[in-house]
């Protein structure tokens, strides 16, 4: 029992302590390159990126073995596959002749009977097609009799049609004359009820129109007066929001837990960012003005970089060339004590309360 806790702590110790180390390397000018590399406990894992040409390039080794290439997964799928036929194979060699046979022989017989029902299948589909085919002429033979039928009444009801109107036409050539006089004066009283009842329908065409006219402009007013009420609300919230918000930052107590976070974060990047960079850049705007007044810029900023960054001009041509390396180390135990230390603070737990109340009030 005591042996298993000392191999689970040195394994904890050892994941904690010993740093993860990595290194980029990038290239721009005519053609773009990077290439990254991370390693863990002597190279017992390590990590390889390489970007040429808008290809990328992942592999992952461990005790030097691959274990994960992008760019060559036929490998891994070539021996997932002999693996299942040396199972298979062994499999077989465990299994006597006489079995062998009988699972042969088994194979056969389920064969022969799939090929059996397929016939079947397909004898049955042909009997189908001929009896839907022969279903197929009667319904064409039964319509063409319909259609003549149809065609022989039709025939005969104009005949009788025709005879029927002969016979009224004969009929009102006698009183035709007497007929008209009645409808000429029929026709004139009819022309002006229809003139009366025409104004009217029109005032009350205007009437209608007038009425709707007056319920639209009140309903739009009614509405535009609804969206200015709450324009107006949202305003005063948001006055509200702001408020609160301002009194928050400006609090004493919230303001030294923003710092805390602030330096936290600080020696977190501090810890995560290279400790040794090399950069060197050819640059030219093709015009000698307008780089000299660049390196001067950049010459300002000399104090920050330092030797790291190598800056040479080119004042005749337009380029833009550059070579960066960057080193560093990263252990876990480090980015624990600085999460642990934020999360123990007695400020940061207070600024935590009151962005929840505010979180709330909002």
């Amino acid at each position: 029992m005591l042996t298993l806790i000392g191999i689970i702590l040195l394994v904890l110790l050892t994941v904690l302590l010993v740093p993860i180390r990595y290194r980029v390397a990038i290239e721009h000018g005519e053609l773009f390159r990077m290439e990254g590399r991370a390693s863990w406990l002597l190279h017992i894992i390590n990590t390889k990126f390489t970007y040429l040409e808008g290809t990328p390039h992942i592999r992952i080794r461990i005790f030097g073995f691959v274990l994960y290439d992008n760019l060559n997964p036929k490998k891994q799928k070539i021996k997932k596959k002999k693996i299942k036929n040396i199972k298979i194979r062994k499999q077989k060699e465990e299994i006597p002749k006489s079995e062998q046979k009988k699972v042969i022989k088994k194979k056969i017989d389920k064969n022969m009977k799939e090929i059996e029902s397929r016939t079947n299948d397909e004898a049955e589909h042909k009997k189908d097609e001929v009896f839907i085919n022969n279903h197929k002429s009667d319904t064409i033979r039964i319509d063409q009799t319909h259609k003549q039928v149809e065609e022989n009444v039709n025939i005969l009801d104009k005949k009788d049609e025709d005879e029927l109107r002969q016979q009224q036409k004969v009929r009102l050539e006698a009183p035709k004359i007497r007929v008209v006089d009645q409808e000429q004066q029929g026709v004139e009283d009819v022309q002006e009820e229809g003139a009366e009842e025409e104004k009217s329908s029109i005032l009350k065409k205007i009437l209608l129109k007038m009425k709707r006219w007056k319920e639209m402009i009140s309903t739009f007013f009614i509405q535009l007066k609804k969206k200015i009420i709450k324009w107006f609300e949202t305003l005063v919230n948001i006055k509200q929001k702001i408020g609160l918000i301002s009194d928050f930052i400006k609090d004493e107590l919230n303001r030294e837990g923003f710092h805390i976070i602030y330096s936290s974060i600080k020696k977190l990047l501090k810890h995560l960012l290279p400790t040794k960079l090399k950069s060197r850049i050819v640059f030219g705007t093709g015009d000698p003005c307008s780089t000299g007044q660049a390196l001067g810029f950049m010459g300002i900023l000399y104090s920050f970089y330092g030797d790291k960054i190598q800056v040479i001009p080119d004042f005749e041509n337009k380029r833009l060339e550059g070579k960066h390396e960057a080193q560093g180390r990263i252990r876990l135990i480090t980015i624990l004590l600085i999460v642990i230390k934020l999360m123990l603070n007695k400020r940061f737990k207070q600024l935590k309360r009151n962005f929840l109340i505010l979180k709330e009030a909002l």
